[in-house]
């Protein structure tokens, strides 16, 4: 009896996929999903990306490069905020491209504001799934043994939060990086 009502269910889901929903009957209770992949949901949300960067900072063709294949609207969003801080419109662009979250900048801004250059934080944050634990890496890796070149090879792919399971306070990430830049001044590497 349970596969017969499991068959209609998914009879009707795919019924329903036409209609840009997929809706499940599990234990008598209507699930109502949207897919995830969808052409024309790709095309719709490039198009608010690009439309979100142009509103901002951006020129046309900025917005396009940057916004080209996206499924959101976190690479406009990523590259407002990177703009509103250090970065020039083509670097913000070069950290934002493909972004999942805001996290890229996020990441970006936090390493410059450590012992890294623009181009050394580009180089660690450019990734779709940077964040600000990417940056925590990379610095506390620096404050530590490593170089600035191994620290970003050593955190670049970091995709998990901080290694310590907790949140760091402010407090905590301001000393790690006075820390690491107060290293960067006696190799004399600051920026």
């Amino acid at each position: 009896m349970s596969r017969i009502i499991l068959f209609l269910s998914l009879s009707f889901s795919f019924a329903a996929l036409s209609h840009g929903s997929i809706i499940i009957n599990i234990d008598g209770i209507e699930h109502s999903c949207l897919p995830t992949i969808d052409s024309d949901t790709s095309v719709e949300t490039a198009a608010t990306c690009a439309n979100e960067a142009y509103r901002g900072p951006f020129s046309r063709d900025e917005s396009i490069l940057l916004c080209r294949g996206a499924r959101s609207n976190a690479p406009a969003n990523c590259a407002i905020e990177a703009y509103r801080g250090p970065y020039s419109k083509e670097e913000s662009i070069a950290i934002c491209t493909s972004a999942l979250t805001t996290g890229p900048s996020e990441c970006a801004i936090l390493s410059y504001r450590g012992p890294f250059s623009k181009e050394e934080s580009i180089k660690l944050c450019s990734s779709p799934r940077a964040s600000q634990a990417t940056a925590e890496c990379a610095i506390e890796a620096y404050r530590g043994p490593y170089s600035k070149e191994e620290a970003i090879n050593l955190c670049k792919l970091n995709r998990h939060k901080s290694k310590l399971n907790f949140k760091m306070s402010k407090d905590m990430r301001n000393k790690l990086v006075e820390e690491a830049n107060l290293k960067a001044f006696s190799l004399k590497e600051y920026k």
